[in-house]
């Protein structure tokens, strides 16, 4: 997951800069959203896009409801309103993450051993 993140952030910065959707965006609200995109996650793991199912979509808003009761006071409606905002692509900048979240594991089949991984788990 860490890896993900930061290559996510990492692809952000970039088409923030250079690309011209990226200067329409609130940057901080970007990187707010990329934080907690996956929080729902944690707590049952995650499943591969192509077999998520209605059942781990469900599941994972539960958890996410558990995960974000648990941070800090300061932390928690913030951090579950850039969830769910990223969840339902409501704003341009959580369509931007949810964009480039798609596209963030092609950069990751680039290192050899990233690619043989993704082969040998399918």
């Amino acid at each position: 997951m860490a890896e993900h993140v930061f290559g996510f952030i990492f692809l952000a910065h970039y088409f923030l800069q250079h690309e011209a959707i990226g200067k329409t965006l609130n940057a901080e609200k970007v990187y707010d959203i990329i934080l907690f995109h996956d929080f729902g996650e944690i707590k049952h793991g995650d499943a591969v896009t192509y077999y998520k199912t209605k059942e781990h979509e469900e599941r994972e808003k539960e958890a996410a409801k558990e995960i974000f009761a648990s941070l800090p006071p300061s932390l928690q409606e913030m951090g579950y309103r850039h969830w769910q905002d990223y969840e339902e692509h409501t704003s341009p900048e959580a369509k931007f993450c949810y964009a480039l979240d798609k596209v963030e594991p092609l950069f990751e089949l680039l290192d050899p051993v990233n690619e043989r991984s993704m082969k040998r788990l399918k």
